[in-house]
This record gives C-alpha cells, sequence and structure tokens, in this order.
C-alpha cells in the first residue's frame, strides 16, 4: 500500500506541564521509591510534590502543596485511608484523589469510594503502569481494575425505573461529572443535588458513584449519551 507524504512546518512543541502528585503512605521505604521510580518511569509526566508517612499530616500537606492527584495507602493502622480522603475532600474537594493499596477488601474499597475517593490501583502495580490511571484520575475519570469493578457490580440485578432526570444524573455522573457540575446543569443547590444523587444509588441498590455507572452499563442505561448542556425539565 502507498502512502503520500506531506511537508509540514516545523514547530516548536510545548510540553504540558506534569500532573502534580502527592503521597500518604505510612511504608517510607515505599514511599521513597515511588518517588525515585514515578518520574523516570512516566517520562516526567507526573511529579511527585510532596509525601508523608504520617496520615495526620494529610489535610497540612494537601494545603500547603495543592497536588493535582493525591495517593493514599487504605491500610494505615493509626488512620485509616478512606477517613483520610474523606478530610481531605473536606478541605479540598476539586483534589484527585487515588487509592494506592495492597487489600483486595472489597468492604473497604466500598468505603473509599463512599469517602470520594476517584479510584483504586493494586500496590503490586510497577510505576509505569501508574501513568494511565493517574492521567485519568487528573482528568475526571474514576478508575479501577476490570476485576474489581466486576466484584463490585456483583450479579445482576433488576432492572429499575429512573426518570429521565434521574437518567441524566446517572450519565453524567460516569462521564466523570462532580456535584457541582450536576447542580449547574439541574439549576438547583448542592444539597438538593446530593439528596437526588442519594435517591439514584439507593433506587439502584448500590453505595457509590462507581457501582452506579457498573450497573447502569450492564444494564445498558448509559446508551443514550447526556446531553452535555441543559438537563430534562423537572
Amino acid at each position: 500500500m502507498a502512502f503520500s507524504r506531506t511537508m509540514v512546518e516545523k514547530r516548536d512543541v510545548v510540553k504540558p506541564e506534569p500532573v502534580t502528585v502527592a503521597v500518604v503512605d505510612d511504608h517510607g521505604l515505599f514511599v521513597r521509591g515511588l518517588e525515585l521510580l514515578l518520574g523516570a518511569a512516566t517520562d516526567d509526566r507526573l511529579t511527585i510534590v510532596a509525601s508523608t508517612s504520617d496520615p495526620f499530616e494529610a489535610e497540612a500537606l494537601v494545603a500547603a502543596h495543592r497536588p493535582d492527584v493525591l495517593i493514599v495507602d487504605l491500610s494505615m493502622p493509626t488512620r485509616p485511608g478512606e477517613d483520610v480522603i474523606a478530610a481531605v475532600k473536606e478541605i479540598s474537594p476539586e483534589i484527585r484523589t487515588l487509592v494506592l493499596s495492597g487489600t483486595d477488601d472489597l468492604d473497604r474499597i466500598r468505603a473509599a469510594l463512599r469517602s470520594s475517593a476517584d479510584g483504586f490501583v493494586p500496590k503490586t502495580s510497577n510505576p509505569a503502569e501508574l501513568l494511565g490511571p493517574i492521567l485519568s484520575v487528573a482528568a475526571g475519570w474514576c478508575v479501577l481494575p476490570a476485576t474489581v469493578l466486576r466484584d463490585l457490580a456483583g450479579p445482576d440485578r433488576p432492572a429499575v425505573s429512573l426518570t429521565d432526570r434521574e437518567l441524566w444524573v446517572l450519565r453524567r455522573l460516569a462521564a466523570g461529572a462532580e456535584v457541582r457540575d450536576l447542580a449547574n446543569g439541574l439549576h438547583v443547590s448542592e444539597r438538593t443535588t446530593k439528596r437526588m444523587l442519594a435517591s439514584v444509588l439507593s433506587d439502584l441498590g448500590v453505595d457509590s458513584r462507581i457501582e452506579a455507572a457498573a450497573l447502569a452499563g450492564r444494564q445498558g442505561l448509559l446508551e443514550e449519551p447526556a446531553d452535555p448542556s441543559s438537563a430534562p425539565p423537572a
């Protein structure tokens, strides 16, 4: 097969700013290894700007460094990772959080997701494998290994009936929208939006947004894309 060539003007390519990352993990040696390997393994597209082995320092660390993504170990004996995530989200709702942990306990993972974690990656992942999940989380997506997602979704449940407005909320959630985005689209307060979100999760019989998206996908509720500009009327 023949290909044609086109002469293009050579331009300077501006390298994008690296995604800034902070780490909370009580294993200091692991954190140090991650600091040394992560930049090199990801072609400097990620940079660790701060880390701590004391989970009680997480809020101060985030306030001081404002990282794009916070990586949190889930199994820390002095303060559970899900508590760290909830506390950090309270003071910095815009921060993205990624659980990096050796546990495969679904109850713990569910607890982290209910605390607003934006993803979970096994601690057995090598540094190069972290690039995709971290960039995806930074861009607003939720990330889970396929095996964990299937386990969280569980067996098929009976189909549920949702209003057009609830379906809009669900589809926007699956696309990575935050409560603030939903409230703006619905033209209601964030408190009202949270109540609607809780109702949708209850109707689906799940505890977190990721579980809701997984179940909705299995039931074909995400096939029609949500209108990004306006929600159905109340």
